[in-house]
């Protein structure tokens, strides 16, 4: 299973195109964003139909997100998300209260903890959670099973 990660595009349509080509490419299971996407046409934009993603605190418009995102075969899953996939756990939110991510990887309940916001390309191991933030000018790719994980520059 390979899932593609992206957080804040920010109604950028360059960065989106850039993602929309390599997703179309690689074609992976799953593509999870992890908020601000600002407004719903970035959403038709990227065009996929695999998609899960959670709020950010810069997402307008909230009920026409949801709908675009659910008209494609997608789903919006609200500020927080635990998903389980390739039989590894993990929680999605933008990130933007720093104690709430710290203390989800301490927890130790998740495999993957994915987080935006900063919009600094991260990944930290805390315990057995691996911490990853795409960053702004990246698309990060995730194999849980093989638990490889990789950044492809996007802007």
């Amino acid at each position: 299973m390979e899932i593609a990660i992206l957080s804040d595009t920010h109604d950028n349509l360059l960065k989106i195109d850039r993602a929309a080509r390599i997703i179309k490419e690689r074609q992976p299971d799953w593509v999870l964003h992890l908020g601000d996407w600002c407004a719903p046409f970035s959403v038709q934009r990227l065009g996929v139909k695999n998609l899960k993603s959670v709020l950010g605190n810069n997402d307008g418009d909230l009920l026409l997100l949801a709908k675009t995102i659910e008209s494609l075969g997608g789903e919006l899953l609200g500020e927080f998300a635990v998903l389980e996939m390739a039989g590894k756990k993990l929680a999605l939110l933008h990130g933007q209260h720093p104690t709430m991510v710290e203390a989800l990887a301490a927890s130790g309940r998740f495999d993957y903890l994915l987080v935006g916001h900063t919009h600094q390309r991260s990944e930290e191991k805390v315990g057995k959670t691996l911490i990853i933030n795409p960053g702004y000018e990246f698309l990060a790719w995730l194999s849980p099973a093989q638990q490889n994980l990789e950044f492809l520059k996007i802007v």
